[in-house]
């Protein structure tokens, strides 16, 4: 009976080191996990960052692109009727917009339809004008009365979405 006596005095304090170093090994485990998580969570924070402020660079280039003015001056060319530059034009916005779609996963939600909004109403003033004039008027014709109704209080979306774009950006900085 004294040898277990014995054996369990033995036993009972090593059994309760092993327990507590077992709990201690257990909760630094824990611990250091917890530190690579962060760690992880930083550096794609620090990766994430730059591709995010170039997606607001690429939005603002994209509306300022199909702002109708700008996107007049670039398409225009001499002899050009009313129906080619229609087409021209919103070949040029459709293209601009798909080339810029993925953007849309580094801006909110609230930013991406405000960009969308300003390609439509883009879109919309250019048919509103395109119903207006003949088709086979001169271009000039076309883009005069496109460049007064664009300019109007109602159809500022693109001013609206950059705002919004720098406002959202200069929150991340």
């Amino acid at each position: 009976m004294e040898v277990w006596i014995v054996v369990l005095l033995s036993v009972i304090p090593t059994a309760a080191i092993a327990g507590v170093s077992l709990y201690l090994v257990r909760q630094f485990m824990e611990q250091e996990q917890k530190r690579q998580q962060v760690k992880l969570k930083e550096n794609a924070r620090n990766t994430v960052l730059p591709v995010k402020l170039q997606a607001y660079e690429r939005l603002v280039i994209l509306l300022e692109r199909i702002r109708l003015n700008n996107l007049v001056m670039r398409v225009t060319k001499p002899g050009m009727n009313a129906q080619y530059l229609q087409r021209e034009m919103l070949k040029q916005i459709r293209g601009e917009f798909e080339h810029n779609l993925s953007q849309q996963l580094y801006v909110s939600e609230t930013a991406w339809k405000l960009v969308v909004n300003a390609r439509e109403q883009g879109i919309a003033i250019m048919n509103m004008v395109g119903e207006k004039v003949d088709h086979e008027e001169s271009a000039n014709k076309y883009t005069t009365l496109l460049l007064q109704l664009a300019a109007t209080e109602d159809y500022n979306a693109v001013e609206i979405a950059v705002a919004h774009l720098r406002k959202e950006m200069n929150s991340i900085f």
